[in-house]
C-alpha cells in the first residue's frame, strides 16, 4: 500500500574522468606559523595561519588535477621557532621534496602596498626564478606593485623568515616565502588576496605547474 510514497532508486551517474600524467617533482605547500601562534590577521580578522591552511587546500585540489604531487606542511605547535623548522625540514627530507612554498601575509603600522618573494642567499637562481615569477604574475594579471623593483627579496638571518629558509635549503630543496599583500586594511591588493583569493590560488597553482614543467628556469 501507499505505493506513491515509496522512493524509486535511480543508479547515480558516473563520469569518465580524464586520467592525468603525474609530474615526478615533488612540491611542498608550507603554512605559515601554527594553530597556537597564528601570525597576524587581515582587516577581515583572519589569521596567517587559517587563511594559508584553506590557500593550501585549494592548492592541493587544483594541482591533483593537473597531476601534480603538492605535500601541505605544517609547523608543530609548542616548540622553538628553530625547532618548528628543523621538524619541517626533516620533513622535507623524508618526503624528498624538491621544492616548496612557504604561505604568508606582511602587515604593517601604516599604510603599505606591493608583493614580495624572500628568498635565502644561494648559489642557485631557481629560488630567485620561482619568487620573480609569482610577483611578474600578481603584477601583470592583477596589478599588484612589486616591492624591491622586481618583488625578489633576499633576506639576512636577522629577519624572521630566514630560519625556515634556510633549514628547507639545508634539507635539499629549493625554497620561498610568500608575502602577496598587505592585509592589515583593504586596498585593492589585498581585497583581491582575500575576497576573491581563488584567483591568488590559480596564481601559486600556475607556478607549480610551470615549475613541474621547467618551463620557469628557462
Amino acid at each position: 500500500m501507499f505505493e506513491c510514497f515509496k522512493e524509486t532508486y535511480k543508479k547515480p551517474e558516473t563520469k569518465m574522468t580524464q586520467v592525468v600524467d603525474k609530474f615526478s617533482t615533488k612540491i611542498a605547500v608550507i603554512v605559515g606559523h601554527n594553530a597556537k601562534s597564528q601570525g597576524a590577521t587581515n582587516y577581515l580578522k583572519e589569521s596567517e595561519y587559517v587563511f594559508n591552511s584553506r590557500i593550501a587546500l585549494k592548492m592541493q585540489e587544483k594541482c591533483a588535477l593537473l597531476g601534480i604531487e603538492l605535500v601541505i606542511l605544517k609547523r608543530p605547535s609548542g616548540l622553538s621557532y628553530k625547532d618548528q623548522c628543523r621538524a619541517v625540514a626533516k620533513q622535507v627530507k623524508a618526503l624528498s621534496i624538491s621544492y616548496t612554498i612557504e604561505l604568508h601575509f606582511n602587515a604593517a603600522s601604516s599604510k603599505a602596498l606591493g608583493c614580495e618573494v624572500l628568498v635565502d642567499a644561494t648559489h642557485s637562481n631557481y629560488d630567485d626564478k620561482i619568487a620573480d615569477y609569482i610577483t611578474d604574475q600578481l603584477n601583470e594579471l592583477y596589478g599588484f606593485k612589486e616591492r624591491h623593483e622586481d618583488g625578489v627579496k633576499t633576506v639576512t638571518p636577522e629577519h624572521d623568515g630566514h630560519g625556515m629558509l634556510e633549514a628547507v635549503k639545508n634539507a635539499g630543496a629549493v625554497s620561498v616565502l610568500v608575502e602577496p599583500c598587505f592585509a592589515h586594511y583593504r586596498n585593492a591588493e589585498s581585497a583581491l588576496i582575500f575576497e576573491q583569493e581563488d584567483k591568488y590560488v590559480d596564481v601559486l597553482v600556475g607556478t607549480c605547474l610551470q615549475i613541474c614543467k621547467g618551463l620557469i628556469f628557462k
